[in-house]
């Protein structure tokens, strides 16, 4: 009989091998535990508080406590963050969405996150230049980055239909001074910079933003290289975590954060230009509404759609790569440590039997080892059973050969199974899933594909609970013959992260409804301002022509038009600024049938031959409203379909009539009061509207017509305006057939009356008034109405000039009237000047229109009246009078 003979090992044998396991073991363990990291950040720009999350990250110890020694090294003057990324010479670097750009040209960049939301780019001009849009440049020199580093500019361009051959591109100089001695017209800066600047030295700018002009980008994006990402994954992870932790301390804590700056780094700026820079930065980030450095895919999606249709990318560049993506799936670094752990005590056990069996060769011991072994492993499985438990992840296998389905406990619960029980089988699994065959799809492209079985569906478990939403991830197993045989997997039930998701998604989409409607507000007031100066000239001297014609003459008829078309147009710049503000209008009852006809007269001169017009106005029923904005509603419905049919011609339908709301069958979905209603309808027979977008179509900016051809506030603003008088519209299309637009608005029983320029008896007087406003044609206008009531005028262009002559005769003048914007110095600053050398002068305060002013702001400087342009010759007269004899009541004298 064979003998069975156990060699026992020697003792150094036994004491090397326990060492080289324990090096083993631990090796893993001591390099996460070694020496920081010495990497280099490169900032876009020199030192300043655009970057004061990397500031806060250095110096509270947020990168020190992620093991890593970072270098911040500030750019400045032809020193770019990409260029010494791709280099080396950085690890890491901040730039704007210009990344993709220089991905697609085949420079390896990632970007970690997003750390501002929107784009402090803009272009600057003197408000004095006259340049207030991007069309003004036209023909006029503008200074940029070189190259594409200025993207978003350069797409709001193109987004205007404006040739970058169409004004003369200068270099950037990085010297205001160029701009503010005229040797450029506009010059691109950051909103959160050079506007200080400008009013430190008195001058008001004009800040033209890209998203004014719909380009909307991410900017100062963290970015690194593939090479960092391949060679470090865990230290960009720990990197980017520390970052955002600094951003947020930030945002928090920008006085802390300005303090660091003036201590520890060379800067010219001073403290008051930091919290300026630090309140703009706030705006731009937006922590209250996003996370910081949140980064949505598809708005990464729409910035390279915005490139493309520019020609500066190719439209189906992939941003695979381009987006950092910490490697998916369930985090199992504690499993390391509990293989480690499990793995030192097996040895020391291992270790300690043999060490016994050198002096001891008894059965008895082995069976020992054995029994502690197998409670160590009876351990680690329930240990591994509570971590999916924390966790939510379960584990599943599927048997292609029995065709029998195995879960693990955590796997069973997610699904509503009973933990203790494996009777199962998969079409009771299947059963649970209501989007069973894509899920069955996907299972079968791994099987016979081998393709990546990575997917995200809806459950319903049969124990009856909430619907839940998991993700799955799977690999396949094959024999040797390489024949599939196993599918192996892991579930985690992501409801919670989902539901977080789509909350972030609603605070997106509501944040940017809210930009929206405040680049609405930035355009509207640079658009009263100028438009309401022109009103005033022309109400003006219409007022005044009418005083020296014959009434009932032809002439007379004539500027009565002028007047009324006048009128029309301030109403119109009321409305755009209403629609701006949300604010309430003054309504009077309209008769919408009038309005109607207007408008079909109108429309019928300018549409194709091919549009046949077919109207049935029923009744003269009357609405509470604005007429100008009803107009609008109408002018923009028809226009409209006028567009759907340009190419093929077609029929446009008018109708009109009036209903009881409670005759419609679904009137009650209307959310209307019940009552009598104008129905309104707009029918076309032109290329209709996808059932795909025709929820989004009164969203702001949404359109689908060509650069130029739309602006997509129209219908935004044709509901707001029937929104707020009581009603409702409805669309419906079928495609290449018909799309009704209908439009239900309250009857009221008022009666209407008509506007129109009637002469009456003014108050009127002999003092001495000064007149400043920068328009020559106002100053003269004023000047002459004025003096039609009595009054002596001295105007002055310049609010320079008229302090100067109210230095010298200030016991000369009874009242100033000033405008409000002007250059140089605005209204409110020649007020307080004036009011130095004469406390008791009464001043009158008058424009076009201004975010500035208030009535508090206004009292507090000690004005005494507020007046809109363009105001009538009736309120003038009457604010004149009123603000001079209240100044005459308080000197207890009467002015003669």
């Amino acid at each position: 009989m064979m003998k069975i003979v156990r060699t026992m090992p020697d003792r150094k044998c036994i004491y090397a091998l326990v060492f080289l396991l324990q090096i083993v073991i631990f090796l893993p363990f001591s390099q996460a535990f070694g020496a920081s990291a010495e990497i280099v950040l490169q900032l876009a720009w020199k030192h300043q508080f655009q970057f004061a999350g990397y500031y806060a990250a250095l110096h509270k110890g947020f990168y020190t406590d992620a093991g890593l020694d970072v270098t911040i090294v500030e750019g400045g003057e032809g020193k770019f963050a990409r260029e010494e990324v791709l280099s080396g010479h950085s690890h890491y670097g901040v730039a704007g969405s210009e990344l993709l750009l220089h991905r697609a040209e085949g420079n390896p960049f990632v970007v970690l996150a997003a750390v501002l939301q929107h784009s402090p780019s803009v272009l600057l001009a003197r408000r004095d230049s006259g340049i207030n849009s991007l069309q003004d440049l036209i023909g006029k020199k503008v200074m940029l980055l070189p190259g594409k580093k200025d993207a978003d500019i350069l797409a709001a361009f193109k987004n205007e239909g404006i040739p970058l051959d169409s004004f003369t591109r200068l270099d950037q100089t990085y010297n205001l001074e160029d701009l503010i001695d005229g040797r450029t017209d506009a010059v691109s800066a950051y909103e959160t910079n050079e506007p200080w600047y400008f009013q430190q030295q008195g001058i008001q700018p004009t800040v033209l933003l890209p998203r004014t002009y719909g380009v909307d980008f991410y900017s100062d994006c963290l970015f690194t290289s593939e090479r960092e990402i391949g060679a470090h994954p865990e230290r960009v992870q720990q990197f980017l975590e520390a970052s955002l932790k600094g951003w947020q301390y930030a945002m928090d804590h920008p006085e802390e954060i300005i303090d660091i700056l003036l201590t520890h780094y060379k800067i010219s700026k001073d403290r008051e230009h930091l919290r300026f820079e630090a309140a703009a930065i706030q705006q731009n980030i937006r922590p209250d509404f996003v996370r910081i450095g949140h980064m949505n895919p598809g708005r990464w999606k729409h910035i390279l759609e915005t490139y493309a249709g520019l020609g500066m990318i190719d439209p189906d560049f992939s941003l695979e790569g381009f987006l950092y993506a910490p490697e998916s799936g369930v985090e199992f670094r504690w499993v390391w440590w509990v293989v480690g752990i499990t793995a030192l005590v097996t040895v020391t056990v291992g270790a300690a039997a043999l060490f016994l069996l050198f002096f001891n060769k008894r059965l008895a011991t082995e069976v020992a080892e054995r029994r502690q072994v197998e409670k160590i492993l009876k351990n680690s499985e329930l240990r591994y059973k509570q971590a999916q438990l924390i966790s939510n992840v379960g584990s599943w296998e599927y048997d292609l050969v029995t065709q029998k389905v195995w879960g693990s406990d955590q796997a069973k619960r997610i699904y509503g199974f009973d933990p203790e029980t494996d009777e199962f089988t998969i079409e009771e699994v299947q059963e649970c899933v209501p989007e069973r065959e894509a899920v069955n799809q996907a299972l079968v492209d791994l099987i016979e594909q081998n393709t990546t079985y990575d997917i995200e569906f809806e459950i319903r478990p049969v124990s009856g609970a909430a619907k839940r939403m998991i993700r799955s991830i799977a690999e396949l197993e094959r024999d040797d013959d390489g024949k599939p045989v196993r599918v192996v997997g892991v579930i985690q039930d992501i409801t919670q992260e989902k539901i977080i998701e789509n909350e972030k998604i609603v605070l997106e989409r509501k944040l940017l409804q809210s930009q929206k409607l405040e680049s609405i507000g930035n355009l509207a007031g640079g658009i009263a301002h100028d438009f309401n100066n022109i009103l005033t000239s022309i109400l003006g001297f219409t007022e005044l022509a009418m005083t020296h014609c014959k009434r009932g003459s032809q002439l007379d008829d004539n500027l009565q038009e002028v007047y009324a078309a006048g009128i029309r147009a301030k109403d119109l710049v009321k409305q755009i600024l209403a629609f701006a503000r949300q604010s309430d209008e003054e309504k009077k009852p309209v008769c919408i049938a009038t309005i109607a006809r207007e408008v079909i007269k109108f429309i019928r001169s300018t549409i194709p031959a091919s549009i046949e017009i077919r109207e049935d106005i029923q009744g003269n029923a009357l609405v509470e409203g604005n007429g100008t904005q009803l107009y609008q509603v109408l002018m923009n419905l028809c226009t409209n379909a006028a567009h759907a049919m340009h190419d093929t011609g077609g029929i446009l339908e008018i109708n009109l009539k009036k209903i009881n709301i409670k005759d419609l069958p679904d009137w009650q979905s209307l959310q209307l009061t019940p009552g009598e209603y104008i129905e309104l309808t707009v029918a076309d027979t032109g290329i209709g509207i996808d059932n795909k977008i025709i929820d989004l179509i009164f969203e702001p900016y949404f359109t689908t017509k060509g650069v130029g051809e739309g602006t997509g506030l129209g219908l935004a603003m044709v509901k707001g305006i029937v929104v707020d008088h009581g009603g409702a519209i409805t669309v419906t299309s079928k495609p290449a057939e018909q799309t009704v637009f209908t439009v239900y608005l309250p009857v009221t029983a008022g009666r209407q009356d008509k506007e129109s320029y009637t002469e009456e008896v003014l108050p009127m007087g002999n003092e001495r008034i000064l007149f400043v406003d920068d328009e020559p044609a106002i100053a003269k206008m004023g000047s002459r109405t004025l003096e039609s009531l009595g009054y002596r005028v001295t105007s002055r262009t310049s609010s320079h000039e008229a302090l100067e002559l109210f230095k010298v005769k200030s016991d000369e003048f009874d009242l100033v009237i000033t405008d409000m914007t002007m250059p140089h110095m605005s209204g409110d600053v020649l007020a307080s000047k004036l009011l130095l050398l004469r406390p008791d002068i009464p001043i009158v305060l008058c424009t076009g229109y201004s975010s500035m002013i208030s009535d508090e702001y206004s009292e507090a400087l000690g004005i005494k009246s507020f007046v809109y342009k363009p105001v009538v010759k009736a309120d003038f007269a009457r604010t004149v009078r009123k603000v001079l004899d209240e100044a005459s009541h308080l000197a207890g004298t009467k002015i003669s």
